[in-house]
């Protein structure tokens, strides 16, 4: 079964997809709250001008396993709008830099290295992908970074090791952290060494 996305700022640009797909892929998107309240809904109406047709039409290829050719930035205020991050990895200016096609390639781990502040929203696309982040510096720079939940994010990946002193001290000494980013290392930390120890 699908429903009707309709763009009503764009003329009531339109495209289907599948309830499954919004459910299982999206959720805490307000297109899966909109199917919770109303899982008959044959149509979903947006009214803001947040979500493009470029935006819908990426939704559409992630939803038939297609990646976009490029980034663009108009799909962060679309995620904002959804509140669908993958959409968000999409604007991050890194996206047109990175091999796709062989997520774990050599050259991929040297970007992500050096990447800036704006392609941070790259992550949930990463983990999408089934990026291996061991060998990265990746949860030293989201623990020392102003967003709790992509590094909550990444310490859900197998293969992320919260038990990191340099994160740690990253988070620590960093001006831009939350708290809630070293009770987050805490926690991992305190779940390994209890897992560890029994």
């Amino acid at each position: 079964m699908s429903v009707r996305i309709v763009l009503e700022a764009y003329g009531s640009y339109w495209a289907e997809l599948p309830k499954d797909f919004i459910l299982q892929q999206m959720p805490g998107s307000i297109l899966a709250s909109a199917l919770q309240d109303d899982p008959e809904a044959k149509e979903i109406v947006i009214p803001s001008r947040d979500v493009s047709p470029e935006s819908l039409d990426v939704i559409k290829g992630f939803s038939e396993r297609k990646l976009p050719p490029q980034s663009n930035p108009l799909h962060i205020r679309a995620d904002r709008y959804l509140n669908y991050p993958i959409l968000g990895s999409v604007g991050a200016p890194i996206y047109n830099h990175l091999n796709w096609m062989e997520i774990n390639d050599p050259n991929n781990y040297k970007l992500l290295q050096e990447m800036k502040t704006e392609d941070e929203a790259i992550l949930p696309l990463l983990v999408r992908q089934k990026f291996n982040f061991r060998g990265t510096n990746l949860l030293k720079r989201y623990a020392a970074g102003s967003q709790s939940h992509l590094l909550a994010l990444l310490l859900d990946q197998p293969d992320v090791n919260p038990n990191d002193s340099e994160a740690l001290l990253a988070c620590i000494r960093s001006p831009h952290a939350h708290v809630e980013n070293l009770r987050l290392l805490l926690d991992r930390i305190h779940l390994l060494t209890t897992a560890q120890a029994s």
